[in-house]
């Protein structure tokens, strides 16, 4: 029975850490089994570890239940969810030398959320960064979307 459980939890592991986002043209999306306040923390503990200064956090979660009930909303969509945001000195720099207009990108930006009738996967997300302008500016959102991408991929790993 040991053996067993062991295996089991071998293998349960194995699956959380191969974590593969869903992607679509407009975000990127990772899935994870765990606690909302463990991965938020995680994430920001990543972008610092990088360097980087968190700049902002919205309480999406907070704001929403707060303005629901003033709305009429009877379910809750989120059990918790904050959008951080920060900036990379380097990639923002390349990303509005290769296009000023790419200012639209930043700060950069995470979304770490639980939905209320599964607090136990939690979501972690940013939007593509796409233009119509290719070439160096598409290049340069690019190495941005592997930076975020590197950044979750080392706390859902």
């Amino acid at each position: 029975m040991l053996r067993t459980i062991t295996i089991v939890s071998i293998l349960l592991a194995g699956l959380a850490s191969a974590a593969e986002p869903t992607t679509d043209d407009h975000r990127v999306i990772y899935r994870a089994t765990g606690t909302f306040d463990d991965y938020r923390e995680d994430i920001s503990d990543a972008i610092l570890g990088m360097g980087m200064v968190i700049s902002n956090v919205s309480h999406v979660g907070e704001m929403l239940s707060r303005t629901g009930k003033d709305l009429g909303a009877g379910k809750a969509i989120f059990n918790q969810a904050e959008v951080i945001e920060f900036c990379h000195a380097i990639n923002s720099r390349r990303a509005m030398a290769a296009d000023p207009h790419n200012i639209v990108f930043c700060p950069f930006r995470i979304a770490v959320y639980s939905l209320t009738e599964a607090p136990e996967q939690v979501y972690i997300a940013f939007p593509r960064l796409k233009t119509n302008n290719g070439g160096k500016s598409q290049g340069a959102l690019d190495a941005v979307e592997d930076m975020l991408r590197a950044i979750i991929e080392e706390v859902v790993d």
